[in-house]
């Protein structure tokens, strides 16, 4: 479980929560909840532990793969999940665009998105829905 792999790479290196969340511009209460499995780290935070730690970005999510990533980059494609990312390249395939071409912006966008509580994600996706509808017609209006 993350939660158990951030906590003891943390306390393998001898690092207090409230020095590593000084470092990773978090605060120590998220942190905490992290290291307890209430909550969930996104994207830039995931990558920053990968980095400072040293370790692989999969390894943290999953247990999977080698543990340390000796000067690993970290792209984060890696960090979407395999359907979503079939389903854009799929989807850019169809408008000739290379998938490589997806902004990081993008990319941070749906990873936030993941964190989201199902009826928070209904609910974006309804206004969404609506701005885009409101847009067509103000459109056809011109």
């Amino acid at each position: 479980m993350f939660a158990e792999r951030l906590r003891q790479i943390r306390k393998e290196r001898k690092i207090t929560q409230v020095k590593l969340a000084e470092h990773l511009g978090i605060s120590q209460g998220f942190l905490s909840a992290m290291e307890q499995g209430k909550k969930a780290p996104g994207s830039a935070v995931l990558i920053a532990l990968s980095k400072f730690f040293d370790v692989n970005a999969q390894w943290f999510l999953t247990g999977e793969g080698k543990k340390y990533a000796s000067h690993a980059t970290y792209d984060l494609h890696d960090l979407l999940p395999p359907k979503l990312t079939e389903i854009v390249a799929d989807k850019m395939a169809r408008y000739g665009k290379d998938p490589v071409d997806i902004s990081e912006g993008a990319i941070v966008l749906v990873s936030l998105y993941n964190l989201l509580s199902h009826a928070e994600q209904r609910d974006l996706i309804a206004h969404a829905a609506k701005q885009v509808i409101s847009t067509k017609a103000d459109l056809k209006k011109s």
